[in-house]
């Protein structure tokens, strides 16, 4: 059974579910910003988005259920680069992380018509640093002791994908995640 999945572009119906996910404990503790955000920070965010062109965000919705956020920020079309993250919400269904990040990755590569796609990942989540190899990333390099959270420095992670790289192994890992998709 396909999985009926829509990258739904932020709209303000959204406000209050995104600002509900981003303040989450499991959400909050893998982002630069962990203390809990205001809903009128989150009004600020959530307005630049609207009409700033280096970034697109977006609600994924997979089987009618707002399972999470993705966004690509920092997108140039002239280099054909971005970066990109994503989190899945309380009401995500197991799996939806490789849903999400699988259809992100074509959305990146085919729509968006990037070349590379790249992320950052806080050293300690080594979950999502794994899922992303599994997603072929490689780690282009860490960032020692390079974010403070008002506590302790932690590493930063970064990787990155090609667009060649992503179609040799996408069949692969289609495959591999079919029983989510």
């Amino acid at each position: 059974m396909n999985k009926h999945f829509v990258l739904q572009p932020l709209i303000d119906d959204y406000f209050q579910d995104i600002l509900l996910w981003r303040n989450t404990p499991e959400v909050r503790k893998s982002m630069y910003t962990s203390r809990i955000i205001s809903k009128d920070e989150h009004q600020v965010w959530f307005n630049t988005l609207k009409t700033d062109q280096s970034k697109a965000y977006f609600v994924a919705i997979i089987d009618q259920i707002k399972s999470g956020v993705i966004g690509f920020t920092a997108i140039d079309e002239t280099k054909a680069h971005a970066s990109w993250a994503f989190y899945t919400s309380p009401q995500a269904k197991p799996g939806s992380g490789s849903i999400m990040e699988f259809n992100a990755l074509n959305y990146a590569f085919d729509t968006l018509k990037l070349q590379q796609l790249n992320c950052e990942v806080l050293g300690f989540n080594t979950k999502v640093i794994k899922m992303h190899g599994k997603f072929g990333f490689h780690i282009e390099h860490t960032d020692k002791h390079a974010f403070f959270d008002g506590k302790t420095h932690h590493d930063i992670v970064k990787l990155s994908l090609c667009k060649s790289r992503w179609q040799i192994i996408k069949p692969e890992i289609k495959n591999k995640i079919r029983r989510f998709l």
